[in-house]
Order: structure tokens, then C-alpha cells, then sequence
């Protein structure tokens, strides 16, 4: 397990997008990077297929209202290593670990926001639900996901100093851009990690 590239802020105020050249069509790299300076940018694991597979198996197949707890921790171990690794846990005050919000799965379990939460309490930070939808998402895939409308940041008792976004699997990568962009427009920094890349074929 390869924890992915640090792609720093670009000059443009578009979102950059895509995956270093070089790879193979299993376990591409992630980037996503936004042209101002309160994005700090984000951190991918790389898996292949088979990984992959068996995290969609996990995520969607709860025991009740709870997720199998092996495969939550070796899931939350990666990301927080690899947080760990790339900030040497020098948080600024007030850091929280948030997730995109809930999308096809609601009302049910929510894979993303349980890995969040074994995240931030292995490195000793908050887990606070920061961002809202502004549309209803009711099914699952690339299609779906490059169709949702912009996430807005809660109304919050304490601004955050800097947010950071975890997400279980990234397909179109349209769910980790929104929660990024909505976190830059409310002024606030943020990070952003997940456990995989995208999918064969999959497009931004």
C-alpha cells in the first residue's frame, strides 16, 4: 500500500485533475489541487482491483448498523499513516476530520464517516460533519456522482483551522472536488485523503 503523491497548489483557479503519467490501469495515483493557497492538497493510497473490490463488498454489506471491524481499522490505519507520515501530526489549532456528505447510502450506514471517525481518533482529532448537500443523490456510480450540485459547510459553532476530508473510494472524483471547493469558498484549508483511485475508465 503506497501512499500517493502531495500535488501542491497550481497557479490556475480551476481545479487540476488526473493521474501522473506512467501508470498502469491499476492503482493510478489521485490529484486534486485547487489554485488557492487554502488548498493544501491530497493524499491517495493506491490499491488494485482486487482491494478494491473487497472494500465495496465491506462498505455495502454492514451488519446492521455497524461495518466489520477488522477491515475498518486496517482502512483507517492506512489513511491516518499516511497523514501522519506527510504532516508529522503538526495539526493548526482547531483541526477536524470531516467526510463528503452522505449521498445514495442515506439513511443507512455510511462507510466514509465510519473511517473518518477511527481516523480521527487515532490521531487525536475532532470528527465533526462539516458539509451539506444541496441536491438529493439516490444511487451509486460515476454518472450519478459527476451529476450532483455544489456542497455547502454547515453553519458551525467554531470555524475550522483546517479540515480534513476523508473518503472511502473515489470514482469520478466530482465528490471529493465538492467538498474541496465548498470547504475553499467558506475560507477554509483542508487536506484530503482516500483509500483508493479510480476505477478502470474512469473520467473527471
Amino acid at each position: 500500500m503506497n501512499p500517493a503523491i502531495f500535488d501542491p497548489p497550481r497557479s490556475s483557479t480551476r481545479p487540476k485533475i488526473g493521474e501522473p503519467p506512467g501508470r498502469g490501469r491499476l492503482g493510478h495515483h489521485v490529484r486534486i489541487s485547487h489554485g488557492g493557497r487554502l488548498i493544501l492538497g491530497t493524499f491517495a493510497c493506491t490499491i488494485g482491483q482486487a482491494a478494491r473490490e473487497s472494500i465495496i463488498q465491506w462498505k455495502t454489506t454492514p451488519a446492521g448498523s455497524n461495518f466489520d471491524a477488522a477491515p475498518l481499522a486496517r482502512f483507517a490505519d492506512v489513511l491516518a499513516g499516511v497523514l501522519e507520515a506527510m504532516t508529522g501530526r503538526l495539526w493548526t489549532p482547531r483541526t477536524i476530520v470531516t467526510t463528503p456528505p452522505q449521498g445514495a447510502s442515506s439513511p443507512g450506514p455510511y462507510a466514509a464517516e465510519a473511517i473518518a471517525r477511527e481516523v480521527a481518533r487515532r490521531l487525536g482529532l475532532e470528527f465533526i460533519a462539516a458539509l451539506a448537500r444541496t441536491d438529493v443523490k439516490t444511487t451509486h456510480g460515476p454518472w450519478s456522482s459527476r451529476a450532483q450540485r455544489p456542497y455547502v459547510v454547515r453553519d458551525l459553532a467554531e470555524r475550522p483551522g483546517l479540515a480534513v476530508v476523508v473518503d472511502d473510494l473515489i470514482t469520478s472524483r466530482t465528490t471529493m472536488r465538492l467538498a474541496i471547493e465548498a470547504l475553499r469558498a467558506a475560507g477554509i484549508p483542508c487536506i484530503a485523503v482516500a483509500y483508493s483511485a479510480p476505477p478502470n475508465g474512469s473520467r473527471s
